[in-house]
């Protein structure tokens, strides 16, 4: 990547960039299936356009997410998103998916266990409020 710095609103440079980070055909390996790879794509670009996540007390901004995605996030932090997404059977569950993505950047210990509570709000605006029960 060039040294200047990306611009976190230039969405046809940081596409390029997120594509040729975690999903360049040589990364295929860690992702069971096309499937999944394409789950992980489609999560990973909801949360860089997301508006807004509240985790808890703290409230992350569109700018603060795709500062902490560009800056922080490494290959392995959606690898163990992936597999957990699976363990847990939340593939297909791209809001469950985009959380988890994002507190493995954000390194915080997470009880897999329990209910894992936020709001994600779009680029709408559109409070969605998410609720996901971990199954037994």
């Amino acid at each position: 990547m060039s040294e200047k710095r990306l611009r976190y609103y230039d969405c046809d440079e940081i596409l390029e960039f997120l594509d040729g980070t975690y999903f360049h055909p040589s990364r295929d390996k860690e992702f069971p299936s096309p499937e999944i790879k394409y789950a992980a794509q489609c999560a990973l670009l909801r949360l860089w356009n997301m508006y807004l996540i509240e985790l808890g007390d703290e409230v992350y901004y569109n700018q603060d997410i795709r500062r902490i995605v560009y800056e922080q996030m490494l290959p392995e932090h959606l690898d163990n998103a992936v597999q957990l997404c699976i363990k847990l059977g939340k593939t297909n569950d791209l809001e469950y998916f985009v959380r988890m993505i994002f507190l493995q950047v954000l390194g915080q210990a997470i009880d897999y266990e329990a209910i894992l509570k936020s709001v994600i709000v779009c680029r709408r605006y559109d409070k969605i409020k998410i609720l996901a029960e971990v199954s037994a």
